[in-house]
């Protein structure tokens, strides 16, 4: 399989796509939380496969997939989701300043 499968742009269009159909799926079902995190989540696993980043689609979908086991299970999420959502900023945000590209400095 040639990766990326799409140029961003289009990768970008087509999960925007993918997030309005399930937003109105949302607004059809009335299941916001935590349905509003899963159509999220999904949209940004399509746009990351998308355009190549196969790391960052693995580490979506493992992310949904903990989502939907805790979300089915009914486990309390006051403890889990504060340490879950900062430790995916940490990650983004170490990613970000510790991955030093020469693209960044050619644009």
């Amino acid at each position: 399989m040639r990766f990326p499968l799409f140029p961003k742009r289009k990768a970008d269009a087509i999960s925007n796509g993918v997030f309005l159909i399930l937003l109105g799926l949302l607004f059809y079902t009335q299941q916001w939380w935590p349905g509003l995190l899963f159509a999220i989540g999904l949209s940004l696993a399509i746009r990351h496969y998308l355009t190549g980043r196969r790391v960052n689609f693995f580490i979506t979908l493992m992310l949904l997939g903990l989502l939907g086991v805790l979300t089915l299970a009914g486990q309390m999420f006051s403890l889990l989701f504060p340490i879950l959502f900062i430790g995916l900023g940490v990650y983004l945000i170490g990613k970000e300043c510790f991955s030093w590209n020469t693209q960044h400095f050619n644009e």
